[in-house]
């Protein structure tokens, strides 16, 4: 696990679910529902083994972390999450929100349900913590839209606006990265918060 300890009030963070531009391979891609409720996966980008880019200033740029369901709960008992976002390799996080989260329960299909947000950097809720909350947890096995998106499970609706995987790596009108609103068919560049870039969901 990453586990930050040094920023957002120093209360300490865990990393539990993150995706960066482009890449294959990633844990997340075809995933069903088993490994999506009890896996731990960490997997380094395919990008950073073809050497590009070649330089990346962040260090969570170079991997990225899936983490089942069932472990959030042991891991977060302030009942916090956090979504972090930049558009693209070598730039700041431009976007960052902390909410309160109810723990999970398979009894109501794993809902998201998010409560008093925070808008810790920039200035637009994203789409996870809006137009994703109260939605059921879906994966490739069953439950809305995953099968579309390179089987990457996500707490879908009709379907998404602002998916940390986007359309993943076989889907081939979105982008393959994280979303932090919308469902643009672009990456994400300085300045914008639509288009596929880099995030990083902590949990606390």
């Amino acid at each position: 696990f990453y586990c930050n300890m040094v920023s957002a009030g120093s209360l300490g963070w865990t990393l539990a679910w993150s995706n960066v531009r482009g890449g294959t391979g990633k844990p997340a891609t075809q995933m069903t529902l088993e490994p999506a409720i009890n896996g731990i996966f960490s997997w380094p980008d395919a990008n950073i083994l073809n050497g590009y880019p070649s330089t990346r200033v962040n260090p969570l740029e170079s991997f990225v972390m899936y983490t089942g369901l069932y472990h959030w709960r042991s891991l977060s008992p302030r009942g916090k999450i956090r979504y972090d976002w930049s558009p693209d390799y070598g730039l700041a996080v431009s976007q960052s929100v902390e909410c309160a989260y109810s723990y999970f329960q398979a009894t109501t299909s794993y809902t998201l349900n998010v409560s008093s947000c925070v808008q810790l950097v920039g200035s637009t809720l994203p789409g996870l913590f809006v137009y994703h909350n109260g939605r059921a947890f879906a994966t490739i096995d069953g439950g809305a839209c995953s099968g579309s998106y390179s089987g990457s499970p996500f707490w879908y609706g009709g379907c998404w606006d602002g998916s940390i995987y986007g359309g993943g790596e076989y889907q081939l009108d979105y982008m393959n990265g994280a979303y932090w609103i919308g469902s643009d068919k672009t990456w994400g560049v300085a300045g914008s918060t639509s288009g596929g870039g880099n995030g990083w969901l902590y949990i606390s």
